[in-house]
């Protein structure tokens, strides 16, 4: 995870200074990342089959909006890369708050 933390925050680094193509090569490292993948019936006894379904989608919108962001980067958008950042940060607190600091009921 510490892995995931520095890509995170080069990324916001890349964004903020306007290097796209800082930011699209942060953007396509966070792609090729080995991702885990829906669990199938031929698989007994693996990690995937122990993580929602959930986590599945969230990471599948992570890995767009990273690709839309990347994309926005290379086309040398100021606008739409802090816009697809926007998104992807939207990504990140959604799959972090479900998975890694999920509210404590009251």
């Amino acid at each position: 995870m510490s892995r995931h933390a520095e890509q995170a925050s080069a990324l916001t680094v890349s964004v903020a200074l306007g290097a796209h193509d800082v930011t699209s090569r942060h953007a396509t490292e966070l792609l090729e990342e080995p991702s885990l993948v829906p669990p199938s019936e031929a698989e007994p006894g693996t990690l995937n089959q122990q993580l929602p379904a959930k986590f599945f989608a969230l990471d599948e919108h992570f890995r767009a909006a990273v690709g839309d962001l990347r994309d926005a980067a290379r086309a040398r958008s100021d606008e739409q890369t802090r816009l697809q950042f926007g998104t992807v940060l939207q990504a990140c607190r959604d799959c972090h708050q479900t998975f890694k600091n999920p509210t404590k009921p009251r």
